[in-house]
């Protein structure tokens, strides 16, 4: 009862003082910063150092539209589709011998193989049992290596937040392509659609 009463308490607020709170909504990025509007930042849990310029021809987001439309914001990326999308590439190629599910590990390095080689990037709320908090992680992870190149992560104590939630996941994405990439200028990218 205490937690629903904050939550509603800082909604009420927000809607007071006229600050915009969404949940589940593609975010539009500030053209003085290029991130998105956020607050908070997001914790860095992995970091690996790759030639991302080399792998920007295809990312695959393994859940929500919302999140296929919130990467293709970050205008890096030559081509975004969803594990659905990619799926019926596969059968429209030919390719279901091969390649018999892109919903684990092992076929997506398949579809990687035998299709084209792509990055997958995925956004999940993990739950810890018996934990004041939960988390927020988005992941970027190569298939054909089956290494991560980079996960981060935000902390969630009362209510699930685009601002406080997924859009520092995507700011600390956008620091991660920066810093990965020789092409990729998030100040540049805002204009180039």
């Amino acid at each position: 009862m205490l937690i629903k009463f904050v939550g509603m308490g800082v909604l009420s607020l927000a809607l007071f003082t006229g600050c915009a709170i969404t949940t589940f909504k593609v975010g539009e990025r500030n053209t003085q910063t290029g991130y998105f509007e956020s607050r908070g930042e997001a914790t860095i849990l992995i970091s690996a150092p790759a030639d991302l310029d080399q792998l920007r021809s295809l990312v695959v987001v393994k859940n929500l539209e919302l999140l296929r439309s919130q990467t293709l914001n970050i205008n890096y990326f030559d081509e975004v589709m969803t594990i659905g999308e990619l799926e019926q590439e596969i059968i429209r190629n030919g390719l279901a011998e091969q390649v018999p599910s892109v919903r684990r590990a092992n076929g997506l390095a398949a579809a990687a193989n035998y299709y084209r080689e792509f990055l997958v990037l995925d956004l999940v709320l993990k739950r810890y049992e018996g934990a004041e908090h939960n988390s927020m992680q988005i992941s970027l992870f190569d298939p054909m290596t089956t290494e991560y190149l980079f996960a981060a992560k935000t902390d969630i104590v009362y209510g699930l937040v685009d601002q406080a939630h997924i859009y520092p996941l995507y700011n600390a994405l956008i620091d991660y392509i920066e810093d990965n990439s020789k092409d990729y200028n998030r100040f540049q990218a805002l204009y180039a659609y």
